[in-house]
């Protein structure tokens, strides 16, 4: 923004000084030149101002998007708070709710996968016998299989 009112000032200066340099000016062919020097210091500053407005305009833009994706990290960070990395199996694991976040929540278990993306997905009681049980996840398909012991 300063950068635009320092080319326009200096503009208009050059102006000032080549109109009264025309006054000297005795040849109408350096009235000319010097009128045409003037838009073409005007149109250099015009198009230097607009650049300038232009980049501007994308770094607020850029830093507006920046400030929106820090604000939903620290969204998840809340969330993500309120679960500990559970043992289903093993090698089979979930993202428990802790007993002290329930907040009035049943307890569920949420999708390890989707989790470590920042995805909040429940792993679903798919099916259930004397063997074991089977958990889905509907975001990402996929499943547990837990078996008794």
């Amino acid at each position: 923004m300063h950068t635009e009112v320092a080319a326009s000032l200096r503009s208009a200066n050059v102006l000032v000084e080549l109109l009264s340099t025309a006054k000297s000016l005795s040849n109408h062919e350096e009235l000319t030149a010097a009128v045409l020097e003037v838009n073409s210091r005007l149109m250099n500053a015009t198009t230097v101002a607009l650049a300038s407005q232009e980049v501007q305009s994308n770094l607020l833009s850029r830093i507006r998007e920046l400030e929106t994706e820090l604000a939903n990290v620290a969204v998840w960070e809340a969330q993500a708070e309120r679960y500990a990395l559970h043992t289903l199996a093993p090698e089979r694991f979930a993202y428990a709710l802790k007993p002290d976040a329930t907040n009035g929540e049943p307890f569920h278990l949420l999708c390890a996968n989707c989790f470590t993306k920042r995805q909040k997905a429940l792993l679903q009681l798919r099916n259930h016998n004397k063997f074991g049980r089977w958990y889905s996840c509907h975001n990402c398909r996929s499943e547990i299989y837990v078996d008794f012991p």
